[in-house]
């Protein structure tokens, strides 16, 4: 009776660490399924950032490339140089539409935006006058209205912002890479964690099968000998 006794919870306890190991096992599974979950929103978020530094560091090239077209006709006066002016005019058009609908999502980058483009057409604006100027030969008026300081002002206010958007741009990019960095961490330790005590259980629960196998074996021999 005592030995059906003592296999009854030894059965218990073999099928209660089977039990436990399956449950770490696939708790494992499911805080590795969600760490990874975690770690792609990360990382997506950190392409969705990338990619508006990318677009900031176009557009304020675009503005360049305006500028200097400009810049080349009226001291040249050769029209050739209005290629670059009105391709870089379309570009920061096409490139603001883009930024408004891509980035609608992001409160921080579309204020950004918001205060960045009447700049923008501002400047447009004033290479577009210096030009209707030059193209009806008034270059000496043309000429006054680029040593007016307008343009570059506006440009110089115009840099102002992007640098700041991209600062801002910057620190969230670091942000997002140092969450994700903490998020694989987390989620390796604790996969890592609850796999090694899942396999630790299962092998003592197999050890404790074997010492009771060869226990049972040697009571049963004993109690066949003494009969």
């Amino acid at each position: 009776m005592f030995l059906m006794a003592n296999y009854k919870v030894s059965d218990r306890w073999l099928w209660l660490s089977f039990i436990l190991s399956v449950v770490l096992l696939l708790a494992s599974q499911w805080f590795a399924h969600q760490g990874s979950e975690s770690v792609l929103r990360t990382l997506e978020r950190g392409s969705f950032l990338r990619a508006g530094t990318h677009d900031l560091a176009r557009l304020i090239s675009a503005v360049k490339d305006a500028e200097t077209g400009q810049r080349g006709f009226l001291l040249t006066h050769r029209a050739s140089y209005l290629e670059p002016y009105y391709r870089g005019v379309k570009d920061l058009r096409l490139l603001m539409e883009g930024m408004r609908k891509d980035y609608a999502s992001d409160p921080s980058l579309t204020a950004g935006l918001l205060k960045l483009e009447p700049v923008l057409q501002k400047k447009t604006a004033e290479m577009e006058r210096s030009i209707v100027l030059a193209q009806t030969n008034d270059f000496a008026g043309a000429m006054a209205l680029v040593e007016s300081g307008e343009g570059k002002n506006l440009m110089d206010e115009i840099r102002a912002i992007t640098d700041e958007l991209l600062e801002a741009q910057m620190t969230r990019i670091s942000a997002t890479n140092s969450e994700n960095a903490r998020n694989v961490e987390r989620s390796s330790f604790i996969l890592i964690f609850s796999s090694m005590a899942a396999i630790a259980i299962a092998t003592f629960a197999f050890g404790s099968a074997q010492i009771q196998n060869r226990r049972r074996r040697f009571l049963e021999m004993e109690l066949r000998q003494s009969n």
